[in-house]
């Protein structure tokens, strides 16, 4: 998606139509047949312009002796490129430059608001020349480009964990911004994306909190994430948190972000992965922050746990569903301080409410109180057949005979044979004596596949 000024925005993608979509919802689809394009296989990287110009990166059906020749070298070729103009003039550039080589690659592409083009390799951000297809080298980066944005004259590039800012007047690469490098290398789980506003947007808040004053003329940068959504008075001193990614479809982790648009009015357009599109809206009869908490806990993130969390809150508004890890992928917190830390809590009496016991001791958690008996909770459940006895009752402590975890999920393996080396099979032995028997009547080749199925308990 490429958001416009006016509210609409153009669609593209591998294998559809270009497609425009107006501020009031009516979809114009380009006149020129996409897939119709001179020898693309398959479409990469994107970028479209304010106005419906457009470049893709792409690979080939089919490749020219020399290209060929290269392939599987130093000098391969692995993407070319395309543009298509406003009319729809197509052409299949020779992209060149006294510091550029083919085989660095294009990874993202973005079209300032008065049309010049950029790009990002690897470890370069480039301005591309349409008229000359020469690429010039601008900056180099400690790491890709994943997103760009233009607020004013100053073209903002973010990998995951850095900004840089360019003046595009002066063709200057300008100081660091540490409040922007700082709010990046502390939210690097997931994707980020980015938009420009006003100062006269209404955006949302939490109560009683206190937003940095807004000037009408200041420009705003909106950050969206898996934490929430962001904004950044240009050349301010702080980004704020304007609402939870609890609370939004941003804080999904079976969705990315991969395109942010501001409607106004404090509303916002977000295009997901897997073709999921959402608009946000402040209610002020919605209390912001849910009165009841629940604190969930596992070592390492796992992503049924999180979504889990999420569709338990959307079920529950009144609750807020709070998603904790040991081990985040933003530290570099070890196993045995992740460890430590928890007991603590525990300990304290200050753990969470939930606790996913991935990798940790569930008899030693028990025997310290620390785990409440799930008899009692677990037995509706039962009798209604959404969970399977055998595998609950399976979970039954030893010593105590009290039940007090389940697992999130099961493996089971299923085996594939003739009946007489399976049939009345109960137990392990029965295996190895069905398998002693094909061994014998096939004494070459495998005898034995196993493929898990997972079935969620």
């Amino acid at each position: 998606m490429h958001p416009l000024a006016d509210g609409g925005y153009y669609l593209h993608g591998n294998g559809v139509d270009f497609t425009q979509v107006n501020a009031a919802g009516e979809i114009k689809k380009s006149p020129w047949a996409w897939e119709g394009n001179y020898n693309v296989r398959l479409k990469t990287v994107f970028g479209v312009s304010d106005t419906g110009a457009c470049i893709f990166a792409f690979l080939p059906r089919f490749y020219t002796d020399e290209e060929e020749a290269l392939l599987g070298t130093d000098e391969e070729i692995r993407y070319q490129y395309y543009y298509v103009d406003e009319q729809g003039e197509r052409r299949l550039l020779q992209l060149h430059g006294d510091n550029y080589t083919p085989k660095e690659h294009f990874e993202r592409f973005a079209f300032s608001p008065d049309g010049r083009l950029y790009g990002a390799t690897e470890r370069h951000v480039c301005h591309i020349d349409l008229d000359t297809e020469e690429v010039e080298l601008l900056f180099e980066t400690q790491d890709m480009i994943l997103e760009f944005a233009f607020v004013e004259d100053t073209m903002v590039a973010i990998s995951r964990s850095q900004s840089y800012l360019y003046n595009t007047t002066s063709n200057l690469l300008l100081e660091a911004n540490t409040v922007l490098n700082e709010f990046l290398a502390s939210h690097q789980s997931g994707s980020t994306v980015l938009a420009v506003g006003n100062g006269t947007d209404t955006v949302l808040q939490f109560e009683g909190q206190t937003l940095e004053s807004t000037d009408t003329d200041s420009k705003v940068l909106y950050i969206g994430c898996r934490t929430g959504l962001y904004r950044y008075i240009w050349n301010g001193s702080i980004i704020e948190q304007i609402a939870d990614g609890q609370m939004l479809t941003l804080g999904n982790s079976q969705y990315s972000p991969i395109a942010m648009q501001v409607l106004g009015n404090g509303e916002f357009r977000v295009l997901f992965s897997r073709n999921h599109m959402v608009e946000m809206y402040y209610d002020e009869t919605i209390p912001a922050k849910p009165s009841k908490e629940l604190t969930v806990y596992s070592l390492k993130e796992n992503s049924r746990v999180r979504y889990a969390g999420q569709l338990f809150q959307k079920q529950n508004p009144d609750v807020l569903v709070i998603y904790e890890t040991g081990m985040d992928s933003d530290n570099a917190v070890s196993k045995e301080e992740a460890l430590r830390n928890l007991n603590t809590r525990l300990l304290a009496g200050e753990g969470p409410d939930v606790l996913v016991l991935d990798d940790l001791d569930i008899e030693q958690y028990a025997e310290k109180g620390i785990l409440k008996q799930l008899d009692d909770f677990f037995l509706p459940y039962k009798e209604e057949g959404t969970l399977y006895q055998n595998i609950v009752e399976g979970m039954r402590m030893t010593d105590t005979g009290k039940i007090y975890a389940a697992p999130l999920n099961v493996f089971v393996p299923v085996y594939l044979s003739e009946t007489k080396y399976l049939d009345g099979q109960t137990m392990l032995a029965d295996l190895v004596a069905g398998a002693t028997l094909a061994r014998g009547e096939h004494p070459d080749g495998a005898i034995l596949f196993a493929p898990p199925i997972r079935k969620i308990c």
